[in-house]
């Protein structure tokens, strides 16, 4: 809670840290830390070479660094994908698509893509090889059409 000491926060943490069901995850930890960055407290069994799986957070992270990015006047929303990539880079395979997708039509799941769509060849493939892959990937939708969640 806020204003609560550091050692209280830790006394929590593990308190509820025993609460939580068995699961593979390979870590949980707490680091208390103060205004000026200074690492105050800190308790768990999480270390700097556990590999957690972060989920959809990835998401929020990826638009937090690029509106860090838009507020730099370094990027706009609208700025086409295609220029951040060879020119072998097509999505879908459609050259139309391909040379108007912005940044904003990813983040507001508006390519085409279908939920799930995609998801496999992140799985399968180096990420290196990702804008290649995307060419073979017809979208179950059409461009700009709908919102349809999507993990690539």
């Amino acid at each position: 809670a806020a204003g609560a000491s550091p050692d209280a926060a830790v006394k929590w943490f593990e308190a509820k840290r025993g609460m939580l069901p068995f699961s593979l995850a390979p870590g949980v930890s707490l680091t208390v830390v103060s205004k000026e960055g200074q690492k105050i407290a800190s308790t768990g069994d999480a270390t700097q070479h556990s590999l957690l799986e972060i989920g959809s957070l990835s998401k929020t992270m990826i638009a937090l660094g690029l509106a860090t990015l838009v507020d730099g006047g370094h990027l706009d929303w609208d700025t086409k994908v295609h220029k951040f990539f060879d020119a072998s880079f097509s999505f879908g395979g459609d050259d139309w698509v391909t040379q108007h997708l912005t940044i904003r039509d990813l983040l507001t799941h508006r390519s085409g893509l279908a939920e799930g769509q995609g998801d496999l060849i992140g799985g399968l493939y180096p990420s290196e090889q990702l804008p290649q892959l995307l060419a073979g990937v017809k979208p179950g939708n059409e461009f700009r059409e709908v919102f349809d969640y999507s993990n690539v």
